[in-house]
């Protein structure tokens, strides 16, 4: 008989989506989630991860965020896997480079997230209230913090299509960019192979190059 493992999901508590409603005010410019405790799967629970990718057309990611609805349901890893499959990826920090953001040794823990550096607001990862570092790209310690100027291979540099975590339409504007993020419980299975819970929608925001 097969066993089928389930995992609670992660809960959001500051959401905003600025693919559907921009906003100018830099001091809502983040999003914050509580980890589950997943007591009733605690002897496969690994952590929490959070996957994002990069869009230049805000139309683009909210259809996806409604085809990956219509796949999340309760105790299932589809919207996971259609993460996946569109390449989504791991966010990791300047001082973790873990798929799972969060431990499961942490337990319950609230974590923050502002990508980029905006009026006098850092970009950082907190959990719990404590400061984890620079939210990365999935590649070259890249940040979200982007620059205009910089050069190609400058950690600052803007995203471009073909990019893994860029999801680009032709045709469409470059001036700003969307980052869609969801948190999503992990774990192995005895058979190693990976569990996912369902994922966490925990919004999106927009960047204009500096």
């Amino acid at each position: 008989m097969d066993t089928f493992y389930y995992l609670d999901p992660p809960i959001s508590i500051e959401f905003i989506d600025e693919a559907e409603s921009s906003s100018e005010d830099p001091s809502i410019h983040y999003v914050s989630f509580l980890t589950s405790s997943n007591a009733d799967g605690s002897d496969i629970f690994q952590g929490t991860s959070v996957y994002y990718m990069i869009y230049n057309n805000p139309s683009l990611l909210l259809s996806d965020k409604t085809s990956i609805e219509n796949l999340n349901e309760n105790n299932s890893d589809q919207g996971m896997n259609r993460l996946i499959q569109w390449g989504y990826q791991a966010l990791t920090t300047s001082q973790s480079s873990t798929v799972d953001l969060v431990p499961s040794s942490m337990g319950i823990a609230e974590v923050s997230i502002r990508l980029y550096n905006e009026d006098g607001n850092p970009a950082e990862v907190r959990i719990d209230g404590i400061d984890k570092g620079v939210p990365l790209r999935a590649f070259e310690n890249k940040t979200f913090s982007f620059d205009e100027n910089a050069q190609e291979d400058s950690i600052y540099s803007v995203p471009r299509e073909g990019e893994s975590d860029v999801r680009f339409s032709a045709g469409y504007s470059t001036a700003t960019w969307y980052v869609a993020l969801y948190a999503v419980s992990t774990g192995m299975s005895p058979s190693l192979t990976p569990v996912y819970s369902q994922v966490t929608y925990l919004g999106s925001l927009a960047i204009t190059p500096n």
